[in-house]
């Protein structure tokens, strides 16, 4: 059964996203030397990716789609590309002398984390067997964008503030599994919610020493 709440906070988080989307893309629209390896284009696409991924659970959870195996493989190959330029934004960061070796890395995770997800037999192994890339991904993360701003590098975002964004993320998308066994879904989805508005404010402000 559908927790009744549930679908509301996520067409809100969809829209949410995708404003947020929208915003990270303008203020890379607008500046004057634009680069396809821009944090704000990077995040902005993976932003709209998650709104996608997002819709399409709304659609399930609303009946609207039905529920099965090949649709919620393709959802969540879908979000699976919001991993990928998370990814791609940390690598630039650490592998910007080694572009060759970062390219090997974002490929690897790319064919490891598609052929997990489309040789998992059921649902519940599907979401099982994603969660250890999320979590490693989500780890790599605020160490590097904590150590961004600790080393004063990234002028144009706020490490520490993306670093914080992403921790919350990360605790609403562990709550979710125990959460979902007792009517709490939606208790997560806005938890998740909160951590991405502060992912989002950190690449729209500066830090101190900018």
């Amino acid at each position: 059964m559908v927790e009744p709440l549930l679908p509301i906070i996520e067409i809100f988080k969809v829209f949410v996203m995708t404003f947020i989307g929208c915003i990270l893309l303008a203020k890379w629209i607008r500046g004057e030397k634009r680069f396809y390896t821009d944090m704000p284009f990077l995040f902005g696409i993976a932003m709209l990716f998650a709104a996608a991924g997002e819709s399409a659970e709304v659609l399930m959870d609303l009946g609207l789609l039905p529920t099965e195996l090949i649709i919620f493989k393709i959802r969540t190959t879908i979000v699976a590309f919001t991993l990928i330029f998370w990814l791609i934004a940390t690598v630039l960061i650490w592998f910007s002398e080694r572009p060759r070796l970062g390219y090997l890395i974002v490929i690897g995770y790319i064919i490891i984390l598609l052929s997990v997800i489309w040789l998992a037999p059921e649902i519940n192994l599907v979401r099982l067997w994603v969660m250890p890339f999320l979590f490693a991904l989500f780890i790599v993360f605020v160490i590097t964008f904590i150590l961004a701003w600790y080393w004063k590098r990234l002028p144009d975002v706020h490490g520490l503030v993306m670093a914080i964004g992403v921790i919350i993320a990360m605790f609403g998308q562990a709550l979710k599994v125990s959460f979902s066994t007792i009517g709490l879904t939606w208790v997560s989805e806005i938890i998740d919610l909160v951590g991405l508005s502060i992912l989002a404010l950190g690449l729209l402000i500066k830090p101190g020493y900018a």
